[in-house]
């Protein structure tokens, strides 16, 4: 294998180049810092881009080791900065949606003022009678308002990976209360406890902190109620207020970092400092590039299990599982639990090398699942031996000649879930071959290796075979 790296531009080219070609096949491999690679097919890859630094630097950021950067201040509109002058001063509070940051109506009780009696009225200052689910980078932003670039409130996510994935510690600065907060990298900010606006007049300022994301309450019934991050000096954690009440607001930006885009709108985000570089991988794949062995039978079996979301479909190594599969589903996507959902006979038949074998589409050439007969044939004329390979528990198939295959036990998929129980114990692997309306023929064993057929909608393993 031919190992090229590529510039971006460069990767595109191959990503067009690659719908052309019948044999040869690009793998994009994105080389991380911990040592560790991820391996993506490039035909599966929309894009690569780099998030270019922020637009505007003027406001401090850190780096947490979280999927945003987060601001070192609070915003302020009324100093001419329009932040807060350190980690633990206050700042102002704002309503959700108001990216003034002047609005202080509340209509909930009149001997508070300012007083807005029509609570439509009141909600339509901020962000509207039918508000966006998600104001983040909008013009109802008041962070992105008023600090410009890619600044802006977080969403509900963002602040709940902050909640989650950071220890927070109290702690007093400079004589005002808060949360020193540290990310996963050792970096932290102050979050100062604010307390909240009510109309014209503040609360819980020296104990309670109240901060704004951008994204509403889905919930029916509850536009009138936005998503915050709020803290007392025993817990944090997210809450769903009212979009009148005023809070801080700690903006955030996009981290500097690669997004990767697959064809399916999937997007993965890498940080630049954990990405050491991104190489495309050149390879030919023809009806010889899986390994098969001989085990002195009627077909040769292959030596690991097919695996579509691997970057050459096989799983890498003998002990490796693989995936878990339907019968007959041609795309191995299909986790129906409905068997209808399944191509079905009332009569013996065999998909075996046909277009609802999916290992024959992946793999190619005379790649195919192996029939009933071929199965029957390793259970009854080869040797099997209960064996460990790399703490992975399974059987050691060993034929006539000598020659011998691994299969791992695996366990089932049901739906979307996979058995844990027998995921050590047991094993199942799919046959080509169809026995009735109902029920399909499968290789299945534990300690004790058996014949059984199951129902075609069950995740199994699929173990290819090819002729001599």
């Amino acid at each position: 294998m031919k190992v090229k790296i590529l510039s971006l531009v460069a990767l595109l080219s191959a990503v067009a180049f690659n719908g052309s070609a019948d044999t040869k096949r690009y793998v994009l491999n994105v080389n991380k810092t911990d040592n560790t690679v991820e391996r993506f097919d490039v035909s599966d890859v929309k894009s690569v881009n780099v998030n270019p630094a922020p637009d505007d630097d003027r406001f401090g950021s850190v780096d947490l080791g979280l999927s945003v950067e987060w601001a070192t201040v609070n915003v302020e509109v009324y100093r001419p900065s329009k932040c807060a002058k350190a980690p633990e001063a206050l700042g102002g509070h704002y309503g959700w949606g108001d990216p003034t940051g002047e609005r202080l109506e509340q209509p909930e009780n009149p001997s508070w003022t300012p007083y807005e009696g029509d609570r439509a009225t009141c909600l339509s200052y901020y962000g509207g009678a039918e508000p966006l689910k998600d104001i983040c980078g909008t013009e109802f932003d008041i962070a992105h308002v008023h600090w410009g670039g890619d600044w802006r409130l977080p969403s509900r996510a963002e602040q709940d990976e902050l909640r989650t994935k950071c220890t927070w510690t109290k702690e007093v600065l400079n004589n005002v209360t808060g949360y020193r907060v540290t990310g996963p990298n050792g970096n932290s900010i102050f979050l100062p406890a604010a307390g909240f606006r009510f109309a014209a007049n503040n609360f819980g300022g020296d104990y309670l902190g109240y901060y704004w994301s951008g994204t509403l309450n889905p919930n029916a019934g509850f536009s009138d109620y936005a998503y915050s991050l709020d803290f007392t000096e025993s817990r944090y954690e997210w809450f769903s207020d009212a979009r009148f009440i005023g809070q801080s607001v700690r903006p955030v930006r996009d981290a500097y970092n690669i997004i990767l885009e697959k064809n399916n709108g999937e997007k993965l985000v890498y940080r630049i400092d954990e990405v050491e570089k991104i190489a495309v991988e050149e390879f030919t794949t023809h009806e010889d590039y899986y390994e098969a062995v001989d085990l002195g039978l009627s077909v040769n079996w292959a030596a690991v299990n097919l695996d579509i979301d691997s970057y050459d479909y096989a799983a890498s190594a003998p002990e490796v599982l693989g995936g878990y599969y339907g019968w007959g589903d041609p795309t191995g996507r299909n986790h129906s639990k409905n068997e209808q959902d399944y191509p079905f006979y009332d009569h013996e038949v065999s998909i075996s090398g046909t277009d609802l074998d999916l290992l024959h589409n992946y793999w190619g050439g005379d790649w195919r699942l192996p029939t009933m007969q071929e199965v029957q044939e390793l259970r009854e004329k080869c040797t099997w031996t209960w064996e460990t390979v790399n703490n992975k528990p399974g059987y050691r198939v060993t034929g006539p000649n000598g020659n011998s295959i691994f299969l791992p036990t695996s366990g089932f998929r049901y739906g979307d879930e996979i058995n844990q129980t027998y995921v050590n114990t047991h094993g199942y692997y799919w046959t080509g071959t169809n026995v009735t309306s109902y029920y399909v023929y499968q290789l299945a064993f534990s300690q004790k290796y058996q014949w059984e057929y199951n129902y075609r909608y069950n995740g199994y393993q699929m173990r290819g075979v090819r002729k001599k």
